[in-house]
């Protein structure tokens, strides 16, 4: 057999290979979020993956204020949490603890911020009302990520000043 038909041969075998993986499979859906996921040209992702929701001590769910809230921000208390769509999660300090990229929405109310991808907490604490339709979609994926891999501890009690949107 010459080795340009090897080479043919090895490539049908691939692409057999890869056509059963994507389609008979399902892997298509996981490939397209793979490559989706990250900083594309401006378009920010969350680069966690998903898996299992990490284990902590089971503890009865409560409110928290923002004042709360910001004492579990991995300064002063180790314990991180944050949230997101008024839904409190503890979240892991690799990612969110002090020093970490996404620290600054530790101890806070991170829907818009996390929605506008801003890597900041100038809109923490702040309804998302106003969000556009992308924005809010950005957002629902990160409360999806977020419920498939951190507990919920409780949820997020909004003061008056929250839902002061643009004052």
């Amino acid at each position: 057999m010459s080795k340009v038909a090897v080479s043919v041969s090895a490539l049908a075998a691939l692409l057999s290979l890869a056509y059963y993986l994507l389609e008979v499979k399902g892997y298509k859906k996981n490939v397209r979020r793979a490559l989706t996921s990250g900083d594309e040209g401006g378009k920010r992702g969350h680069t966690h993956k998903k898996g299992t929701i990490r284990p902590v001590a089971r503890q009865q769910q409560k409110g928290y204020t923002k004042e709360d809230l910001a004492q579990y921000d991995g300064v002063q208390n180790p314990q991180i949490l944050i949230s997101l769509k008024r839904k409190v999660y503890e979240v892991d300090p690799h990612f969110y603890g002090p020093g970490q990229h996404y620290h600054c929405f530790a101890g806070r109310e991170a829907s818009r911020p996390l929605a506008k991808s801003q890597l900041n907490d100038a809109e923490a604490n702040k309804y998302w009302v106003d969000c556009t339709d992308e924005e809010l979609e950005t957002l629902d994926e990160y409360v999806e990520l977020f419920d498939s891999k951190y507990p919920v501890v409780g949820w997020f009690i909004p003061s008056e000043d929250f839902f002061n949107v643009g004052k």
